[in-house]
């Protein structure tokens, strides 16, 4: 860790899996219907907004919130086909993906609560779609930059409890076993209604939730 970059913003990356309800394994309308999204038209920055606001009063107002402007559909999850169902080979899994779509991201990146990765080219997807409609939500970028590394050792763990139910401190950003594994924990209120208002299916309120990395000041 560089000790000169102390006192320089600092952005911690987090990926959100929201799971599906309960007994049913899929995510559809509340009807049991499949449902399909343009990710173009997704509100992004109104997410930020709220989840912001949800954290108002347990962090200082320096702490800023970001959510990617692009996420991974249910397809990309199982690492699946379109046409055929069967799986896609030879491009990594989820969460390499997501990692390698936000490895070259820097501070100028972060603007007006959109994380900004490079729309469809950003590799966060598997499959090609000419129509812009994409299977529901399943991987939700969600950044957290702070002024210093000071502030994410005081705010950073009451930060993630009350955005996601899982504590992450500062302490813990570089083991492997939280880069690497899964921490179930339960979406904050205005996550939860923000899928199901964008996306129109219905999600569980828990879920996992995996470090992606950080952004320091360059």
């Amino acid at each position: 860790m560089d000790i000169a970059s102390s006192d320089a913003p600092i952005a911690f990356h987090y990926l959100v899996l929201p799971h599906s309800p309960p007994g049913i394994g899929a995510l559809l309308s509340e009807a049991m219907e499949p449902v399909f999204t343009n990710y173009q038209c997704v509100d992004w920055a109104g997410l930020a907004k709220s989840a912001r606001q949800h954290i108002e009063g347990y962090v200082p107002k320096a702490v800023k919130l970001y959510v990617a402007n692009d996420g991974q559909d249910a397809f990309d999850l199982l690492n699946a086909s379109y046409e055929t169902g069967k799986p896609v080979t030879g491009q990594g899994d989820y969460y390499s993906r997501t990692q390698r779509a936000i490895k070259n991201i820097v501070m100028a990146d972060m603007r007006a609560g959109v994380l900004k990765l490079s729309g469809s080219s950003s590799g966060l997807h598997i499959n090609d779609v000419e129509d812009g409609l994409r299977a529901p939500l399943t991987g939700l970028v969600l950044t957290l930059k702070l002024q210093n590394m000071f502030q994410a050792i005081d705010y950073l763990g009451s930060a993630t409890d009350h955005l996601f139910g899982h504590i992450h401190v500062f302490g813990m950003m570089f083991s492997p076993e939280l880069v690497s594994g899964t921490n179930q924990g339960r979406m904050a209120p205005c996550l939860h209604r923000w899928l199901q208002q964008q996306f129109g299916v219905v999600y569980a309120p828990v879920c996992s939730v995996l470090s992606l990395g950080v952004t320091f000041t360059k």
